[in-house]
């Protein structure tokens, strides 16, 4: 369950094919949003701290998952 939300956050290559985000960034993934912000607009500093809002949450949604599991499994 926690590599699929991962899985699922992390989705870039398939949209950036075939919409390259879309009319209006309508299809824009967070992956997509960072590679804009940091190889397009060259905001290395902010394309990293988006980065690291992501790994926090993915982080949080980990242990929530990880202590819903645990519950269910005793």
């Amino acid at each position: 369950m926690t590599l699929l939300t991962i899985a699922a956050l992390r989705v870039f290559s398939q949209i950036y094919i075939m919409t390259n985000g879309g009319p209006a960034d309508a299809s824009q993934s967070v992956i997509g949003y960072v590679y804009e912000m940091g190889f397009t607009q060259y905001q290395l500093g902010y394309a990293a701290a988006v980065s690291m809002m992501l790994f926090v949450t993915i982080l949080i949604i980990t242990a929530v998952q990880l202590r819903i599991f645990r519950e269910m499994a005793y």
